[in-house]
């Protein structure tokens, strides 16, 4: 119990010093979950404030959809946010006995900022479609039936951006609208009390011309 919680206490410790947003995480371990099986969860976002809900539902034996909404604010600017993922077990320790459990994903992220004419800014949207790879593997907790499992991940695609005056973290459009290469490098870890509940924490670094940093705590829920 106490190991739990100092790696609990450390984890948040990492979050509180993030920045930024959250951008294209997956909010959930490496493996697909279970076929015909359900998560619902909610994340906080630190560094600027925010809240996203999420779900993902087993399609196959080693495949699952996920979908995420919510809103960001940042720097006095609120924006929509809504994503949604594909996932495929490439590899897995429970089938394949590989040493870890890697999975493959296809990823759509939609942002839109809303007007704020006292900031001179304009509405618009910030797409992102990208495909990647993700990591981990599961790990008993000593003295207890829980779990944890690190994972990490790596997302490249095109960021696409219809404002016109706006600069995007991470990523300038400040002088007009356009598509830039890019992606997302994520680091992040699920502890699995029980069959039911689960806690995640996820680092992103999103990069394109340049980089920005973010993270969130989650609470899932399995049935």
């Amino acid at each position: 119990m106490m190991k739990t919680a100092v790696v609990i206490g450390v984890l948040l410790a990492v979050l509180m010093v993030s920045q930024s947003y959250a951008e294209i995480g997956f909010y959930r371990s490496t493996p697909p979950i279970d076929e015909a099986s359900m998560m619902i969860g909610g994340d906080l976002v630190f560094g600027s404030f925010g809240v996203l809900g999420h779900f993902r539902y087993g399609i196959a034996k080693r495949a699952d959809l996920g979908f995420k909404t919510g809103f960001i604010n940042q720097s006095d600017d609120t924006l929509l946010d809504f994503g949604a993922d594909f996932k495929y077990a490439a590899m897995s320790v429970k089938e394949d006995y590989w040493p870890i459990d890697v999975s493959i994903a296809g990823v759509f992220d939609f942002k839109h900022l809303g007007e704020d004419s006292s900031r001179n800014n304009v509405s618009g949207n910030f797409f992102f479609f990208g495909a990647g790879a993700q990591a981990g593997r599961s790990f008993p907790i000593s003295g207890s039936q829980s779990t944890i499992s690190p994972y990490g991940a790596l997302l490249l695609g095109i960021y696409h951006s219809d404002v016109s005056v706006r600069s995007y973290p991470g990523w300038d459009f400040s002088g007009g609208e356009g598509s830039k290469f890019g992606g997302l490098l994520a680091f992040g870890s699920e502890i699995r009390f029980n069959s039911k509940f689960s806690s995640i924490f996820e680092l992103d670094i999103t990069f394109a011309d340049g980089s920005d940093t973010s993270a969130s705590l989650g609470l899932n829920y399995f049935f």
